[in-house]
């Protein structure tokens, strides 16, 4: 039953699907975003398929599941769990990046920082490096 909710809600997600979001100035609570890698051309971030807390970098297609992100907003920053495995996105280091089964506000809250036209970031509140994604 908990399979048919998850495919059920996520297929209702995916009909909310908003663009890719570096091409987009602000990011709008509720909805589902797809995140395109501004340094490599045609990856994006996405779940791993049978390891519940990897992310990678993979070729780009907005209808795969695993690339898709619901936001939530939280004060000023963000919170993205992945449709694939309703996991939370998190950074914990300039390359550590990964999923977890709950939430912290250690690892798991972003900035959604606009840089231009083409090239938006998100990145760790817990990471002050700059590197983003």
């Amino acid at each position: 039953m908990k399979k048919i909710f998850t495919h059920l809600f996520a297929v209702l997600l995916l009909s909310l699907v908003s663009a890719s979001a570096w091409a987009q100035t602000t990011l709008e609570n509720g909805c589902v975003y797809h995140f395109q890698n501004g340094y490599f051309t045609g990856r994006a971030i996405a779940a791993v398929e049978g390891n519940l807390a990897a992310v990678n970098a993979t070729a780009t297609n907005q209808a795969d599941i695993k690339q898709l992100w619901y936001a939530t907003q939280s004060g000023d920053n963000w919170i993205f769990r992945n449709l694939y495995n309703g996991r939370y996105l998190s950074q914990t280091g300039s390359n550590n990046w990964g999923l977890t089964d709950t939430y912290t506000a250690a690892s798991n809250v972003f900035t959604y920082i606009v840089a231009g036209d083409t090239k938006n970031t998100i990145r760790s509140t817990a990471v002050s490096d700059g590197n983003g994604y």
